[in-house]
């Protein structure tokens, strides 16, 4: 990530000017030594001082590259600097898109659900003249309908619920890459300037700010029960999508106890608004297999999210804990960050 790269360009910057002391130190030596070159055959000379020589040169290519290096610092520095704020606004961005475009799928949604309940609404008032037993069962799969479409955009729908799932797991990523960065600072900085009385004060406020793991640990295990109702209405509803396949039959299943006299034109309007109310059941159905597969997705990225949020804040605790005693000052301070269950 960037962050670590940049966690990994600081603490070569720091070690770059004592690798450049050495190489000078080096080429100097190799400079002022003044002892001749053993006597004997003159290419045992030449070569002699033709490795010397080599020597030297490599020497000063060595100083010239870190000399290169501590120039392009500055200007890596800061595009790395630019390129972290620029990724993070299109993260920013990304985000705010997508949840400007679930709301709008979730406008849509609610005024076609709207619409289809006049639409039912219609449809019973078209059978007022007809018999209580034709308009019981027209009332009873319309009430059916209208559980469906609570269940999608009602005050506890799920795609309300994913909306705000999503909205979790941006503020989990978001907590990850936090702690994350919390650690590579500070060993950035106790790598740079050691266990100073300003490092234990930073390391115990640092160890005040961190997620409270225990709240977390709890989060995840009320969670499984979720997990595992959320996998159980899948099933259901796919039964029941798959019991529609055939509207035909699901019309001959409904109106096979209707008293057999009723009019034949009574029968053929009682199958049409049946069919039309099958029809939109079916389209609900479909919507929510889609819409609790994507919840039940988010749920277990969102449980994964916090899991290894716990994870990352340990690692974090546990570096701070192993050195905060090693420096003067008070105790270590407990956390008390609230979040996301």
């Amino acid at each position: 990530t960037l962050d670590a790269e940049l966690a990994q360009r600081s603490e070569r910057r720091r070690r770059v000017p004592e690798l450049l002391e050495v190489a000078r130190d080096r080429l100097q030596d190799l400079g002022g030594s003044s002892a001749p070159f053993a006597e004997g055959l003159p290419e045992v000379v030449a070569a002699q001082a033709e490795l010397a020589s080599l020597r030297l040169e490599v020497a000063q290519a060595e100083i010239d590259a870190y000399e290169r290096e501590v120039e392009s610092y500055d200007s890596r520095g800061a595009l790395l600097s630019k390129r972290r704020e620029l990724t993070m606004l299109e993260v920013s961005h990304q985000e705010e898109l997508t949840h400007a475009l679930r709301e709008a799928v979730h406008a849509q949604q609610q005024r076609e659900l709207e619409e289809d309940a006049r639409e039912a609404q219609t449809m019973l008032a078209e059978l007022e003249d007809t018999s209580a037993e034709s308009r019981r069962l027209v009332e009873s799969l319309a009430t059916e309908n209208q559980k469906l479409a609570d269940r999608m955009i009602g005050e506890e729908g799920v795609t309300g619920r994913i909306v705000d799932l999503g909205q979790k797991l941006s503020r989990a990523e978001k907590q990850i890459a936090d702690v994350d960065g919390a650690l590579n600072n500070l060993r950035e900085q106790i790598s740079a300037v050691g266990l100073v009385d300003t490092v234990g004060l930073m390391l115990r406020r640092q160890r005040a700010n961190t997620p409270d793991v225990g709240m977390y640990r709890r989060f995840i295990r009320m969670r499984q029960p979720e997990i595992g109702s959320v996998q159980l209405q899948q099933i259901q509803l796919r039964q029941r999508r798959q019991d529609l396949v055939d509207i035909d039959a699901a019309i001959a299943e409904i109106t096979s106890n209707i008293d057999a006299e009723i009019p034949e034109d009574e029968r053929t309007q009682l199958q049409r608004v049946l069919r039309e109310l099958l029809q939109t059941q079916r389209e609900y159905l479909d919507s929510l297999i889609d819409d609790y597969e994507t919840y039940f997705e988010k749920l277990i990225d969102f449980d994964a999210r916090q899991r290894r949020l716990v994870e990352s804040t340990e690692r974090l605790t546990d570096f701070i804990d192993a050195r905060v005693l090693w420096v003067p000052s008070g105790g270590v301070m407990s956390s008390n960050l609230t979040g996301d269950a």
